[in-house]
């Protein structure tokens, strides 16, 4: 189930209770949009931009550790922050395996299911 709150949207469960809040974080010059998905704990990011300071900023302003960075594909039409952001955190960085990457990832194929604890009720999200 989600749910609308100001500035991120919220997934919930069965029960109502949150699982997790995604964040948008926009770059409108670029027409381009990164994610932040957290359960207030830690987090996973999707896609972020080179200029990675402000997901630090708000992980930071949150309270929260980044745990796992997600690429969609390879981004021809910015320079991904995903890389530094991985290694600015120590975040797993999942990276199409069919990718040609000069660089260390967690290679991941379609169907893979990636477990992400964001919850400290024991729920989970699990990508894939």
């Amino acid at each position: 189930m989600l749910a609308c709150k100001t500035g991120a949207l919220r997934i919930l469960n069965g029960k109502g209770t949150s699982l997790a809040d995604i964040v948008t974080i926009q770059t409108p010059s670029l027409g381009d949009r990164s994610y932040l998905v957290t359960d207030g704990a830690t987090a996973f990011v999707v896609d972020p931009q080179r200029d990675i300071d402000r997901v630090l900023a708000l992980a930071a302003n949150r309270g929260i550790s980044v745990t796992h960075v997600f690429e969609t594909h390879i981004h021809n039409d910015y320079v991904t922050g995903g890389l530094a952001l991985a290694r600015a955190t120590g975040a797993a960085y999942h990276v199409n395996a069919a990718d040609p990457v000069a660089f260390d990832r967690a290679p991941v194929v379609d169907g893979d299911v990636v477990p992400v604890n964001v919850s400290a009720d024991g729920d989970s999200l699990v990508l894939g």
